[in-house]
């Protein structure tokens, strides 16, 4: 299944605490999705020079399901001024999870975690998510909830 074809993603610097809230799914703002992968090498490298931004977290999770996908975000602001490109819906993803709702224990979970509701998003790529993306991040998962 090809669920958001290529996207292009915001990503927390390295040592944010954003990545220690969740189980090997990297946390994400996305500023461009359904592209051709074409399309989305141009629009990266329309992008090459932005500066890092720093955002915060606003209100509270949000789940969204359809059919054989499930997601859970917070809404996002910018915490200086916001640049021209920046998403008119700018959120940050949490959790993806592939034909399942999340449960009322994953989103509370989720929320005692995060400590720290600003980052600084400094990291520009390029994902295509489909199966393989889903496979192999439910494998990371699932790994990770084992050791």
């Amino acid at each position: 299944m090809n669920y958001f074809n290529h996207c292009i993603h915001y990503i927390p610097e390295e040592n944010s605490e954003f990545h220690n809230y969740t189980n090997g799914f990297v946390p994400h703002l996305t500023i461009h999705m359904n592209l051709e992968k074409l399309d989305a090498e141009k629009k990266l490298k329309e992008l090459k020079n932005i500066e890092p931004i720093e955002v915060t977290l606003i209100g509270e999770p949000i789940i969204n399901y359809v059919p054989e996908f499930s997601s859970l975000y917070y809404n996002v602001k910018t915490v200086n001024e916001t640049p021209s490109w920046f998403p008119e819906r700018a959120h940050i993803s949490f959790i993806y999870k592939d034909g399942a709702e999340i449960t009322p224990e994953e989103i509370e979970a989720l929320k005692n975690k995060i400590t720290n509701k600003k980052c600084l998003l400094n990291n520009l790529k390029i994902m295509k998510l489909e199966d393989d993306f889903f496979n192999k991040l439910f494998k990371k998962q699932q790994t990770i909830k084992n050791n």
